[in-house]
């Protein structure tokens, strides 16, 4: 729970500083990404493997 409301609260003044409501250094930006790295998963790191062996049926209805 402390991680996820510490990584919250990052995250709250990352999105601030981008909407121009607050001011950060460039250091304190860096410690912020260190900080939610630490925090959160990389998303970008996941990938699928295999086949998909599925289907997916669409049904749209004209008015």
């Amino acid at each position: 729970m402390r991680t996820k409301i510490q990584a919250s609260q990052l995250i709250n003044r990352l999105t601030d500083h981008a909407l121009g409501l607050n001011d950060l250094t460039p250091t304190q930006i860096k410690a912020i990404e260190i900080l939610l790295r630490k925090s959160l998963p990389d998303l970008s790191a996941v990938a699928h493997e295999g086949e998909i062996d599925s289907s997916i049926t669409v049904n749209i209805k004209h008015f």
